[in-house]
């Protein structure tokens, strides 16, 4: 029969054996951010097991431009967490023993533009242990944005300003980081639905303009009635438009290019 000793230090071997650190990670949004808004999102980290950790690190991988060769974040870093590095499009934060139960918390200010596809920040916290559980050591949050609402009048004089590249091309943004890119053309937006383009335009060139929502801008442009241009933008505020521009080679060919378009008015 086992001494009373022999089962407590049974118990306690038992007891260590199921004892490891756990560290996970989550990122938190704040509601009703808009494009172009200064927002406020929170990594954290928490020691979900039972048993301090040894330490680690966070990495937070902010989304980048489709640029090539050189790329870029796509938005404005406004505020890292203190204690941490921001190089090219990842903020890093390292951090020591964390007890069980205990949650670190990062926050950064970011600003988004409009992309015509997914922003996406991605958040990795790296322990300094092998054997941690990699389950929950990963995690990425889509933004939730919305545009700017802004009625067009009739009448709505413009400013294009546009960039032109490959389809890996999502957003103006991409083309203000490099202004020698960008040119620019004027339109009207008239009643009837009907854009009407600067004087010296080819006479076979019109255009036809929809707001499907109040955040929302559309417009296409025909040549001799045929549609080559189609453009679909979300409001960006101060009665500006941001978004992209495809083309069609021929009928129901679409161009390998995209334009990037900003409408402001004049």
């Amino acid at each position: 029969m086992k001494s009373l000793s022999a089962l407590v230090l049974g118990l306690c071997f038992a007891a260590n054996a199921f004892a490891a650190a756990d560290l996970s990670v989550t990122t938190t949004a704040p509601a009703g951010v808009k494009y172009y808004d200064i927002a406020t999102y929170r990594v954290s980290v928490k020691n979900v097991g039972n048993t301090s950790s040894s330490g680690g690190r966070v990495e937070i991988d902010l989304p980048k431009t489709g640029t090539s060769p050189q790329v870029y974040t796509l938005g404005q870093v406004t505020a890292v967490p203190a204690g941490c590095t921001l190089a090219a499009s990842r903020i890093t934060c390292t951090f020591g023993t964390t007890k069980k139960g205990v949650t670190r918390n990062y926050d950064f200010g970011f600003k988004a533009p409009y992309s015509s596809a997914p922003i996406a920040l991605t958040a990795r916290v790296v322990p300094t242990w092998t054997g941690d559980p990699a389950a929950n050591n990963l995690t990425t949050r889509t933004l939730a944005l919305s545009g700017h609402s802004f009625t067009i009048p009739d009448g709505y004089a413009t400013d294009i300003r546009h960039c032109t590249g490959s389809a890996s091309l999502t957003s103006f943004f991409e083309c203000t980081l490099f202004p020698s890119s960008i040119s620019n053309h004027g339109s009207v937006f008239a009643a009837g639905g009907v854009v009407n383009f600067d004087v010296g335009v080819d006479p076979a060139y019109t255009g036809a303009w929809q707001q499907p929502a109040a955040d929302q801008l559309t417009f296409q442009y025909f040549e001799n009635g045929v549609l080559v241009a189609e453009f679909d933008g979300r409001g960006v505020g101060g009665g500006c438009f941001e978004g992209l521009t495809r083309f069609w080679d021929a009928p129901g060919v679409l161009s390998p290019y995209v334009s990037p378009y900003e409408v402001c008015p004049l």
